[in-house]
């Protein structure tokens, strides 16, 4: 590849995190290579012009949103999880394992073996910290909520609003 086309993949890359953001959904980190990779395996092309990031498949435009919802449910593992979107019943949290004290160890152990090593801790400790987790971020965000921001969104808000936007969302408690 040369440095245009890795400049433009590039693009497409980053274009494709903002279009999932305005779409309400949150990639997790690296997924964007795996998206696009499913996307073109379709036969739809990403390219981003003045408007943003644009989807054919052939000579047809595709819908943003159609196309993310579309991914996020052939592909969950890709997106970071929303809990606004979980059934009352789901684990969200490790203050969902309710019960007894044996019915929450045997909920904690079914959880656990269906799911990857690991995930048991990085469960949030509540549903308000879940919910801060899967925010998408935005110059109007808490400082609660920026706080629980992978490092690499961080990088990349403040990259893209600078020290005044992230001073302005750090003096917000609300």
């Amino acid at each position: 590849m040369d440095s245009v086309a890795v400049q433009q993949q590039y693009e497409v890359l980053n274009a494709l995190i903002g279009a999932a953001h305005s779409c309400g959904m949150k990639l997790k980190p690296d997924a964007e290579v795996s998206l696009l990779a499913a996307l073109t395996a379709k036969g739809v092309t990403a390219t981003v012009d003045s408007t943003g990031l644009v989807l054919k498949q052939g000579t047809t435009e595709i819908s943003l949103s159609g196309a993310f919802r579309t991914l996020r449910a052939e592909r969950e593992d890709w997106f970071v999880w929303d809990p606004k979107h979980a059934a009352p019943d789901q684990i969200t949290c490790r203050a969902d394992f309710r019960g007894t004290p044996q019915e929450i160890l045997q909920k904690k152990a079914r959880w656990i073996s269906e799911h990857p090593a690991g995930a048991y801790e990085q469960l949030p400790a509540d549903r308000a910290e879940a919910q801060r987790r899967a925010t998408v971020p935005s110059a109007t965000m808490t400082r609660a909520e920026y706080q629980c921001l992978s490092l690499r969104d961080k990088a990349t808000w403040c990259a893209a609003i600078g020290a005044a936007g992230i001073q302005k969302i750090m003096a917000r408690t609300r």
